[in-house]
């Protein structure tokens, strides 16, 4: 759960984009520099900070075998959180 700390929180004069499928409420934002997020969780930031961390050295059509290969033993209503956090990255 610490881990998810280290997310770089949404600029204040932006707006990120909340994640559908996600039993909390997650947010995403993208600029040039990178993404940013919020997860009214610490778990689920935990979860976000992986996924992002992911984004930038993985091609995203092999991200949630990937993510899965971690084993973290999420449950599943948490894993479709992550499948629609994998698919907003796509697109």
């Amino acid at each position: 759960m610490d881990i998810g700390k280290q997310l770089r929180p949404i600029p204040m004069n932006q707006r990120g984009r909340e994640i559908k499928g996600c039993a909390s409420r997650v947010e995403i934002y993208k600029d040039d520099d990178g993404y940013y997020a919020s997860a009214d969780s610490a778990l689920v930031a935990g979860i976000v900070y992986i996924i992002l961390s992911m984004v930038d050295d993985k091609n995203i059509d092999n991200m949630m075998a990937e993510f899965e290969s971690l084993n973290l033993g999420l449950g599943s209503g948490r894993m479709t959180g992550a499948q629609s956090m994998i698919e907003f990255l796509r697109h």
